[in-house]
C-alpha cells in the first residue's frame, strides 16, 4: 500500500479524530509502526499536506480557528473557503516538522506547537446513522 493510502486508510479507521496533531504525527515515521513495509514517498510535512488536502477535499473535514490564533473571539468558526484556501491559511503558520519534532523534544512530547502556537484544528461532519448531517464536531 502507498503512503498516502495508508495514511488515509488508518485515519478513517482509527478514527484519528483527534485533530491534526493526530493527523501530522501519523504522516511522519509512526505510519512504520502501522506498516513497516511501507514505502515513504514523501517527507512528512509534503504527506501531511497532500493528505490534508484530499481530506478537506471530501467536505467531511474542515479547519476551524481554535484559541491560539490572534482574535479569540474567532474560536470555533470554521474556515471560509476552498480546501486550497484553507491549506494556505494553515501554511502560512506552518512552522515545519523539524522545528515542531524541537518542540516536542523539548516540551516532553506533548505536541507543543498543536497546543499552543496553531491557530487552527480540525472539525469532522457527524452524521446520524440515518447519514444526514448532524453537526460539527471541534477537536483540538
Amino acid at each position: 500500500m502507498k503512503q498516502l493510502e495508508l495514511i488515509l486508510k488508518t485515519f478513517h479507521e482509527y478514527e484519528f479524530k483527534e485533530g491534526l496533531d493526530d493527523l501530522f504525527y501519523l504522516c511522519g515515521n509512526f505510519l512504520k509502526e502501522i506498516d513497516p513495509k511501507v514505502k515513504l514517498e514523501y517527507g512528512q510535512d509534503v504527506s501531511f499536506f497532500k493528505v490534508l488536502k484530499i481530506l478537506l477535499e471530501s467536505g467531511d473535514i474542515s479547519l476551524f480557528h481554535n484559541l491560539n490564533g490572534e482574535d479569540p473571539s474567532r474560536d470555533g468558526e470554521l474556515l471560509l473557503g476552498s480546501p486550497q484556501e484553507q491549506i494556505e491559511q494553515l501554511q502560512q503558520v506552518w512552522i515545519g516538522s523539524f522545528a515542531i519534532h524541537q518542540m516536542d523534544q523539548k516540551n516532553n512530547y506533548l505536541g507543543w506547537y498543536f497546543l499552543i502556537h496553531c491557530p487552527y484544528a480540525l472539525a469532522h461532519k457527524l452524521y446520524d446513522e440515518d447519514g444526514k448531517f448532524v453537526r460539527w464536531l471541534y477537536t483540538d
